[in-house]
């Protein structure tokens, strides 16, 4: 998973590098698509690239999850299927929403745009980790 190092206190330190200017490492490997594009995560510090980096973990943890909710939608009993669509619906907003408000930055009201992407990638990854220990093996 791509990772930001951004401090231990996940609650208040997410907007902090960007508040205080500090240089923010992205993880990638060479099959990352961030790597393919030509952009070494693990080194830059520049913002547009670290923001390029973000998305791009973001939207391939969220093909991940995408393919792993068709699966489950055809794994899951009929009868269960509203509670599972349910359960994403709810699920989604809570990521968004908790991702926003990590992200802002109380003392001015502006959004770090690179803590809320990597905060939803990460969500994202912990929420494909949970669905296969739930409908992986069925």
């Amino acid at each position: 998973m791509l990772r930001y190092l951004m401090g231990t206190d996940t609650a208040f330190s997410i907007a902090l590098p960007a508040v205080l200017g500090l240089s923010v490492l992205c993880l990638s490997t060479p099959q990352s698509p961030a790597f393919a594009a030509g952009i070494n995560c693990e080194r830059t510090t520049n913002p547009a690239e670290l923001l390029t980096c973000a998305q791009k973990d973001l939207t391939a943890n969220q093909k991940k999850l995408d393919a792993l909710l068709k699966r489950g939608e055809k794994q899951v009993p009929a009868s269960a299927l509203p509670l599972f669509r349910a359960a994403q619906t709810t699920w989604i907003a809570y990521r968004d929403a908790e991702c926003a408000w990590n992200a802002l930055d109380l003392d001015n009201g502006s959004t770090n745009e690179l803590a809320r992407l990597t905060c939803q990638s990460d969500l994202t990854a912990s929420r494909i980790d949970e669905l296969e220990a739930s409908i992986g093996g069925r």
